[in-house]
């Protein structure tokens, strides 16, 4: 029975000892495989032209009937675009080192062979697959349709099956943003809450289906008209290959991370041009404020919205429970007090009582604000 044991024990030693050994290899051989991968991501964005996609994309939400820059001064439109042009300089490095890590090192090669034949030089030059990854849904549609040939006609169609759910999801995420971004752009009291915009993007992106439907086949038209019928035919056979579409998926996921990156940077700037010091509440504001700091910002929130505006926050914090000092005694009460008896003092009380930081009572009484 001892020798059973000693047996085993000497088998697990050479277990760990070999997981021991071989660790320093896979970490070698991951951290070959990311430098490959940096080398062939980097030139395939050159090469694909990816810098023209987010051309697009940035383009798209300054122009048309309801863009990001509607309605504000000129003073503001200069100060949000310097915002949503930062915004966009940074979703650059930040769908590269996705697309580094998460790509898978077979696909983007055989993505890159390909780009490298001559035809995929002259899809690069024309940029088709920035293009057809991107359309903006406000381009204008032409009102008579290119006459095609019957064999292009059945191309058009297996394109619009293939860059369909692609597309439909580079718009949707871009309207994503864009609302996110434009409710920021106004003073919070006229804001959507987070709920309203959420609901707003809901029934928008319902919308964007039967939108890329009908601007697909013109995305066709505009990108590929310049290639022969056998040019068209090798293309859509490589975007509807493991290579291509591994390629134009991993692009679309880069993309979609790389909002969730950015976004929190571009509305903590926004929330400083119409709220100074207190843009420091801002969800997306990662310094820690103190004690002290926070029955300053207090007492800025009831100068800033009045003593009722505060004292109505407060007592939905503290579900309907408050602290006045009436006698010169504390007392808690239910429902809205007689503001007299409440303190900056008797506030702070409350706060803490709430459970909720300065940062979640602001959240309540910017809800306030809008209703």
């Amino acid at each position: 029975m001892m020798k059973y044991k000693i047996t085993l024990s000497f088998a697990t030693s050479l277990i760990i000892s070999a997981l021991f050994t071989t660790s320093p290899f896979i970490s070698s051989a991951q951290a070959a495989s990311k430098t490959a991968n940096k080398e062939v991501v980097l030139k395939l964005w050159k090469t694909v032209q990816l810098d023209s996609l987010l051309d697009n994309i940035k383009a798209s939400m300054y122009s048309g009937k309801e863009n990001i820059l509607d309605g504000l001064a000129e003073s503001s439109e200069k100060k949000i675009r310097a915002i949503v042009d930062k915004d966009f300089a940074l979703l650059k490095p930040h769908m590269q080192g996705y697309m580094i890590k998460q790509g898978s090192s077979t696909k983007l090669q055989t993505a890159y062979r390909w780009i490298q034949t001559p035809l995929g030089q002259k899809v690069s030059k024309l940029k088709i697959i920035p293009n057809g990854l991107f359309s903006d849904p406000e381009a204008p549609i032409p009102i008579k349709e290119p006459i095609i040939s019957k064999e292009r006609e059945q191309l058009k169609s297996k394109f619009k099956g293939l860059m369909f759910a692609p597309s439909k999801a580079f718009s949707e995420h871009t309207l994503s943003h864009f609302m996110i971004l434009q409710n920021s752009t106004k003073p919070p009291a006229q804001r959507l809450s987070d709920v309203e915009i959420d609901q707003k993007i809901k029934i928008s992106k319902v919308k964007l289906s039967s939108i890329t439907q009908a601007v697909i086949p013109h995305t066709f038209d505009r990108n590929y008209s310049d290639l022969s019928l056998e040019e068209v035919t090798v293309t859509l056979n490589f975007l509807a290959s493991e290579g291509g579409k591994g390629f134009t998926d991993l692009v679309l996921d880069a993309y979609a991370y790389a909002i969730t990156q950015t976004q929190p940077i571009a509305l903590l700037e926004m929330s400083k041009l119409f709220e100074d010091e207190l843009s420091i509440l801002s969800p997306y504001s990662k310094k820690k404020i103190s004690g002290k700091q926070s029955r300053e910002l207090m007492s800025l929130l009831i100068k800033r919205h009045g003593k009722p505006t505060i004292i109505r926050a407060m007592v939905e914090a503290r579900n309907g429970q408050m602290t006045i000092v009436k006698n010169g005694e504390e007392q808690e009460v239910y429902g809205r007090p007689n503001q007299n008896y409440v303190t900056l003092k008797t506030l702070m009380t409350d706060l803490s009582k709430s459970g909720k930081d300065i940062r979640d009572f602001y959240k309540i009484v910017k809800k306030k604000l809008r209703h």
